[in-house]
């Protein structure tokens, strides 16, 4: 998974509305699985490509692990410094996207501008920790 970030603030996918996909209609981080062959980094740079055509330059692994609510779902988390617009980016997976403060994810919904409602962000407390963990890191 990719936690793209730009001035304390990190992007995140609204799922999509889907029948067989954990977390639908839900907040949650990009990403996806590891092809056989993929090294987890470039599983994370292919899946930005894929899901918002964005190309980082530089991405830094934030940690690995398990997902125990998820049937102990194996993730490698990565981040990246945003630098290009919201606005620029593709959206080819997901209902929409969207850049919020640690503050705001910490209500556990997050409002969706495009769909004009609110969503409750993937009920795990994997992605507040992750979150959590970058803004440590990151000395926010």
């Amino acid at each position: 998974m990719l936690l793209p970030y730009v001035q304390g603030k990190v992007l995140m996918q609204l799922r999509d509305d889907r029948a067989g996909i954990a977390h639908p209609r839900a907040w949650g981080f990009f990403g996806g699985s590891i092809c056989e062959g993929e090294t987890p980094e470039e599983a994370v740079r292919r899946e930005a490509i894929e899901e918002l055509r964005y190309e980082p330059e530089t991405i830094t692994k934030l940690g690995a692990g398990r997902i125990p609510d998820l049937h102990r779902l194996s993730s490698h988390a990565y981040y990246c410094s945003l630098t290009v617009s919201v606005e620029s980016l593709v959206l080819n997976e997901g209902m929409d996207l969207g850049l919020f403060t640690r503050e705001e994810l910490r209500l556990k919904r997050l409002h969706s501008a495009k769909m004009k409602q609110d969503f409750p962000i993937a009920d795990t407390p994997y992605i507040l920790a992750t979150v959590e963990q970058l803004f440590h890191r990151l000395g926010m």
